[in-house]
């Protein structure tokens, strides 16, 4: 008989491990998505969330598995949008810099190949 139930909050109990290229940390609070095997010694599939907050599943044993202290669930990433829109302002923003109209104090365009490097 399985100890712990599906959507229930566990810790990982054994030393820091490699699962399929994913480093699962000792102390990390999981959460059990399956049951694989309903044996005396239960295999389940866990969601492991990475440094990044990336979720993977992992299967682990139940000996590798201890009850959380809370069942309060494990926090989900902020979710940031990659691109971040400003609103238009109209005409020049205070700080900018004037555009590059004229000649450097090289006396040439700053912006065309230079041969002399």
């Amino acid at each position: 008989m399985p100890r712990f139930q599906i959507g229930q909050t566990v810790v990982v109990a054994r030393p820091p491990f490699l699962h399929q290229g994913i480093f699962v940390k000792r102390g990390a609070r999981v959460v059990v998505k399956g049951i694989i095997e309903e044996t005396d010694a239960a295999r389940y599939r866990v969601e492991y969330l990475d440094f990044e907050m990336q979720p993977h599943l992992v299967e682990m044993a139940e000996r590798d598995l201890e009850p959380c202290a809370t069942q309060e669930p494990i926090p989900k990433p902020l979710v940031v949008p990659r691109t971040v829109r400003f609103p238009r302002t109209e005409g020049p923003v205070s700080g900018a810099r004037p555009p590059n109209t004229g000649p450097s104090s090289l006396g040439r365009d700053s912006l065309a190949p230079r041969d002399d490097i």
